[in-house]
């Protein structure tokens, strides 16, 4: 071994004597021998590793699935069978992964299958499988052939009230009839579980929340016949008790107060208690919000000794909070087709100034329009279902039919009238600098003011606020603009809009939109007295695709939009899964703009149709769609491709 000398604070090359003049230094020669030695010993072993690796893979195959076909059944979904199963069948996509076989797994599908027709009415049901393998037996096509057997029937229903009996006969019997106790129909396990959560979810409404339910169902397979047999007492009355609130740390008590729909003393009502957690949870100042009750040691037993009367007892209510920070700040970078790169910077204040009011202020940059939005919304003005809110902004917007330096100001006030349909009223003052008006002289362009009382109505029912598959929204707004009032000119702007969405087959969505408005000058002003900037255009992302931005209308000698004062769009688009988070759309979509008001010609109305895809992202759906215009006119492009982020529609 070579040493380095003693006392040297690093390891030194010795040189060895060699012939001629060259000399080697014993170090390099041992490092280099080292390094040869483990290059073989590497190269051996993953030779090694290869073979095993190998031998190892040929050992281990896992089969695939090459189909898998259902035969026997008649009477429930295939498609809702197929989705039971861990087995599934290969997809169509060359690029999704295949499907594995495991026997095991199959013999417990077969188990599920026995579940799924059970909870459906059908308890004779019985099952078995063939299995079809390729020669080399890496690939299977697997049949379940299924006999249904007849559905078991309800022959009867017996609900009998025991217990103090708080409840006459005529109002028991509204409670404790329900749909899936429908005599001479199919009854299965899922029937039996609605009915009594049906029941019990009655009798907490009534303001009894701790019923006690014996009994069950008989089921008599070879007959075919079952029969439901409940006892069921309903319990103490309960009212609703004192109110005790955790959790809050910034947010002032009375603002959770206010939003709760019950008070003490009043009777327990399970609706009234849901419903107090959502208007908790729509403030925004929480994380998580709980509305319970702190069912007291004696309710089990539905007796209350100190009340006065037998049946009576109060129930404190608990609400548990868990608030978010009081202000967020997001900044984001984009591209889109149209605005091209974007930039946003966003900050809110969730509780400014106290009393749940929401401060908003964003400042944007893109190709199309730059500035600042602000916009502050306080809850429960001068009454619970009303809120106030006073919004402003200042852009400069470069679009393809004009430029203009933009400032407004406004206020305004929303009625909520149900849980879905909201009314609106307000004013808002804009005026406007157009540099550029593409429409007309330059005689034309110079500062306009418009002053409008704003009225509307609107309505939303949807199961998911950014990504519906199911409900509409419709929404209609009728906007004054009038010189008494400050504006420049008089007119009224009338619009419309009318979304639905349709679940198909697995999670395929049909979306439909139709959207339309008209511009009607009045008392004196003439149709070019309504300012570029407020009237309508068509064509881009997210209305006619296909077309560029705003040129879907009429055009200028140099082919720039001059907008007019009808629209009239309609979309179609069928939503389909892909892969993951991978979807598809075709789309069909058609609009027209006129300069006439109120003015609809059917040759005028120009369509597009295409394919797109949309992605999942934490921020919201990647989109590309592709449009291409059915009847191209001039100069037309052949087709458009429109990118940007979130549904269309």
């Amino acid at each position: 071994m070579l040493r380095a000398p003693s006392g040297c604070p690093c390891a030194q090359r010795f040189a060895a004597p060699h012939a001629g003049n060259d000399s080697v230094e014993v170090g390099s020669l041992f490092t280099l021998e080292l390094i040869r030695t483990g290059l073989r010993a590497l190269v051996a072993g993953l030779a090694l590793l290869s073979v095993v690796s190998s031998a190892s893979a040929e050992e281990s195959t896992v089969p695939e699935v090459a189909a898998l076909a259902f035969e026997g059944v008649k009477n429930v979904s295939r498609a809702d069978l197929a989705a039971s199963f861990l087995t599934q069948a290969p997809s169509r996509l060359p690029w999704a992964d295949p499907e594995p076989f495991d026997a095991a797994t199959l013999d417990e599908d077969l188990e599920r299958l026995a579940t799924f027709y059970r909870e459906r009415g059908y308890f004779g049901v019985s099952a078995s499988y063939t299995l079809e393998w390729n020669e080399a037996r890496t690939r299977v096509h697997i049949r379940i052939h299924v006999e249904e057997g007849s559905p078991v029937l309800l022959a009867g229903a017996e609900v009998l009230q025991v217990g103090r009996a708080p409840f006459d006969p005529e109002r028991w019997r509204e409670l404790a009839v329900d749909p899936s106790l429908a005599l001479n129909r199919p009854f299965g396990v899922s029937d039996y579980r609605s009915a009594r959560a049906v029941l019990l979810r009655k009798l907490a409404e009534a303001g009894h929340p701790a019923p006690k339910l014996e009994g069950g169902v008989e089921i008599d397979v070879a007959a075919g016949v079952a029969r439901v047999s409940w006892r069921v007492d309903p319990g103490p009355r309960v009212r609703f008790g004192a109110i005790e609130i955790a959790g809050l740390d910034r947010v002032a008590e009375h603002l959770v107060r206010r939003e709760l729909t019950f008070a003490p003393g009043q009777l327990y009502s399970l609706s009234v208690q849901r419903d107090s957690q959502e208007r908790l949870a729509e403030l925004g100042l929480f994380r998580a919000v709980a509305v319970e009750p702190a069912v007291p040691p004696d309710a089990e037993d539905g007796r209350d000794e100190a009340a006065p009367t037998p049946e009576a007892q109060v129930w404190p209510m608990r609400i548990r909070v868990e608030e978010r920070p009081p202000r967020t700040l997001r900044i984001g970078v984009g591209y889109g087709t149209e605005e091209l790169i974007r930039a946003r910077v966003s900050w809110r204040h969730r509780n400014f100034l106290g009393e749940a009011r929401q401060l908003d202020l964003r400042a944007q940059y893109n190709s199309l329009s730059s500035g600042i939005d602000a916009r502050l919304a306080q809850p429960h003005f001068l009454h619970p279902k009303q809120e106030i809110q006073s919004s402003g902004f200042v852009r400069y917007e470069t679009v393809p039919a004009y430029d203009a330096l933009r400032g407004a100001v406004g206020a305004m006030l929303f009625r909520k009238l149900t849980d879905v349909w909201t009314l609106r009223g307000g004013h808002q003052f804009e005026i406007a600098r157009v540099f550029e008006d593409r429409e007309g002289p330059p005689d034309d362009e110079g500062e306009s003011r418009i002053s409008a009382i704003q009225l509307g109505i609107g309505r939303s029912h949807t199961d998911d606020r950014l990504n519906p598959r199911r409900g509409s929204i419709f929404d209609l707004s009728l906007d004054s603009a009038l010189r008494a009032i400050g504006s420049s000119a008089n007119h009224l702007t009338l619009r419309g809009e009318i979304r639905g969405y349709i679940p198909l087959w697995w999670t395929s969505v049909l979306a439909l939109r139709l959207r339309g408005g008209a511009i009607q000058p009045v008392a004196g002003s003439g149709n070019g007295d309504v300012p570029v900037y407020k009237r309508f255009y068509s064509g881009g992302s997210t209305s006619v695709r296909g077309f560029a931005y705003q040129e879907l209308g009429p055009l200028d000698a140099d082919g720039d939009p001059i907008g007019g004062l009808s629209l009239a769009e309609g979309s179609v688009e069928l939503r389909f899964p892909i892969w993951k988070r991978l979807r598809g759309v075709a789309f069909f979509d058609a609009g027209l703009v006129d300069e006439e008001p109120f003015h609809y010609p059917l040759d005028e109305i120009r369509t597009a149709a295409g394919p797109g895809l949309r992605f999942a992202t934490p921020i919201g759906s990647l989109r590309l769609d592709v449009g291409f215009p059915l009847d191209p006119r001039g100069n037309d492009d052949t087709f458009r491709i429109h990118l940007s982020v979130g549904n269309t529609f």
